[in-house]
């Protein structure tokens, strides 16, 4: 299992000493000229992270000091980072300074200057995090979303910052040092358009040896909204074997990137297709969110019409303290949405009983958890379906093999960095480093695991980093149950040998 602590150490510790490289390098390439233009964006950067400590340090709201313990240490390496990175694009642009220069081109002054003000829209959206609420299009536009591009850029642009220092004097072109812009810029635009409404065709598996993790394809298709609730709903009706439509919505994060009007247009377009059940897997806000007074209730408001059929679980943003806990569970009931907390329920849908459990998230001793709450809440024999929902996927290895259970996640953003190559090949940072569950659908045993890309992403304090390559979801999964007659004979079948 992952450690994440000790791999955001680990992440501090590479970027520190990227840093530490390319100062050296510096030191040994660059004259004195360029290092009088590098040292006094160092300088400012590391005031504005000053002034944004100050700014939590003072914060009317109590939680939001305790996200010091990330805004500082990210912020400082950002503040060091982001001008390193600054200031050698701008060099690359003007074709490498040297001993001869005599006067700086006015090319490496202009991207010195574009991308320092970039820069300075970060540690403006910071401190603003600090007494945060839901931004208006004109903040999105001269504030959060420059921040986000220069973020992401300098965290892609960091893996490449020591080679980028001699890269002038090998004469290569510029467009090579931008590269790490030019994907923050397209992960930026990817992050504001919703991918395409898609159906997701799952059966429950059969009795397996399948070890976790053990990815499946699926079946997927596209449709267009304007199909529904008729032709689409007409399909699912007459569908054999009987099927059950289940919509996910899940890391939302209402703030810079989600407003209140995106996701409400996404909960209308839900109620259009009219699902049997709607499934709210966690994180339903950034401090922009949870600081404004019933953001989710609207944004949710639509999901009244489908009463009785849409249920929720926390993710871990959901319970970082009291105040947002409590705005999540107010909001939710506002909404007809069923909180379920280490608890279950049952359902009665067109094709029998629907078991649900959902589990609290936990940051250790999953196992022993989950293995408690199975316990607790035992499948019913009648039960044509058992869901399980469960932010973490990482969880989805702990729940009993033989439950026969499909468990809903997200957390993952999908991976959040990476690329795709169609519905069931794809690569992403968390799949390659956290070496967990990151989208798709899983098998263990008798227990399938369905891992959302998510609705949207989350824009921290001192994490800013976009989509990149790796679009949000929206999709109906038509979900069979397993068919009887199959097992009968494969039971009769066993009896035999």
């Amino acid at each position: 299992m992952v450690n994440f602590k000790r791999l955001r150490l680990i992440i501090i510790v590479v970027f520190a000493s990227l840093i530490g490289v390319t100062i050296g390098l510096f030191a040994w390439i660059y004259n004195t000229v360029f290092l009088h233009a590098c040292l006094p964006m160092i300088g400012g950067s590391c005031l504005c992270q000053l002034i944004v400590y100050l700014a939590y340090k003072t914060a009317p709201i109590p939680d939001r000091k305790d996200t010091l313990r990330l805004v500082t240490p990210i912020g400082i390496l950002y503040a060091f980072l982001g001008s390193l990175i600054n200031c050698v694009f701008a060099d690359v642009a003007a074709g490498g300074l040297d001993e001869t220069t005599d006067k700086i081109p006015n090319v490496f002054w202009i991207v010195y200057s574009t991308l320092g003000l970039f820069q300075l829209t970060s540690f403006a959206h910071m401190f603003a995090l600090s007494r945060p609420t839901m931004p208006s299009l004109i903040y999105r536009l001269v504030i959060s979303w420059p921040a986000t591009i220069h973020f992401t850029g300098t965290v892609l642009g960091a893996f490449i910052l020591p080679g980028l220092v001699v890269l002038p004097r090998l004469q290569v072109l510029v467009p090579i040092p931008a590269l790490p812009f030019f994907l923050a810029g397209f992960g930026f635009v990817q992050s504001l358009y919703d991918s395409a409404w898609r159906r997701i065709v799952v059966q429950m598996p059969h009795k397996d040896a399948a070890s976790y993790p053990s990815p499946l394809a699926v079946k997927t298709a596209s449709f267009p909204l304007k199909d529904l609730p008729t032709g689409g709903r007409a399909a699912v009706m007459q569908s054999d074997p009987p099927t059950l439509t289940i919509v996910q919505i899940t890391d939302p994060h209402l703030g810079s990137f989600m407003s209140i009007d995106r996701l409400r247009a996404t909960c209308s377009d839900i109620v259009k297709i009219q699902p049997d059940l709607v499934l709210l897997t966690g994180d339903y806000f950034t401090p922009e969110g949870d600081c404004t007074q019933h953001a989710l209730r609207t944004a949710l408001a639509p999901l009244r019409a489908l009463d009785g059929r849409t249920f929720a679980c926390f993710g871990n943003h959901d319970i970082e303290n009291k105040r947002v806990q409590q705005c999540t569970e107010d909001d939710l009931a506002a909404t007809g949405v069923k909180l379920l907390v280490n608890a279950d329920a049952t359902l009665e849908t067109r094709i029998g009983l629907v078991h649900i459990t959902s589990s609290n998230f936990i940051y250790a001793n999953h196992q022993e958890h989950l293995a408690t709450l199975c316990q607790q809440c035992p499948v019913p024999s009648d039960a044509a379906l058992s869901l399980f929902l469960l932010h973490d996927p990482k969880g989805f290895q702990y729940i009993p093999r033989d439950r026969g259970c499909i468990t809903f996640s997200g957390h993952t953003h999908g991976g959040q960095v990476g690329f795709t190559f169609g519905p069931n090949a794809h690569w992403s940072v968390v799949k390659a480093v956290a070496k967990s569950p990151d989208q798709g659908l899983f098998r263990n045993g008798d227990n399938l695991l369905y891992v959302h890309r998510g609705t949207g992403f989350r824009s921290l304090s001192g994490n800013m980093v976009a989509r990149v390559g790796i679009p949000n979801e929206n999709s109906v999964m038509w979900l069979s149950p397993k068919q009887k007659a199959v097992d009968t004979q494969v039971e009769d079948a066993a009896q035999e040998e």
